[in-house]
């Protein structure tokens, strides 16, 4: 493509969910990573390794073994846990059911007309 890592690119205004403001010919500094695919896992690397004795960013083996594989610990480089409470479906008999479709709603058996 003809750019060097670490080199600066307009970024064009067209990149998805970008609000221009200024102008159209309004540009960017992008830095290019130089290894795209390894470089975030270098920095988290570098980050755990900064961190070796802090004791709020590591989960313990007890923690492990009380609350399994998928638990995450909040600290300062982590996300925010946001509990969302989705409302909870009907399933589709109820729906059936409901809209006079399914058999039971409509009160009568087979070959029966209401």
């Amino acid at each position: 493509m003809g750019q060097e890592a670490g080199q600066l690119v307009p970024l064009p205004p067209r990149v998805a969910g970008l609000v221009l403001v200024k102008s159209l010919i309004t540009t960017y500094p992008v830095q290019l990573a130089s290894n795209p695919v390894l470089d975030a896992w270098y920095g988290a690397r570098d980050w755990a390794l900064d961190h070796l004795d802090n004791e709020d960013v590591w989960i313990t083996r007890k923690e492990y073994e009380e609350k399994g594989g998928g638990y995450l610990k909040e600290h300062c480089a982590s996300n925010v846990y946001v509990p969302i409470r989705l409302p909870k479906q009907a399933s589709r008999a109820t729906e059936a059911q409901a809209s006079g479709k399914g058999s039971a709603a409509s009160g009568g058996g087979p070959g029966e007309q209401a």
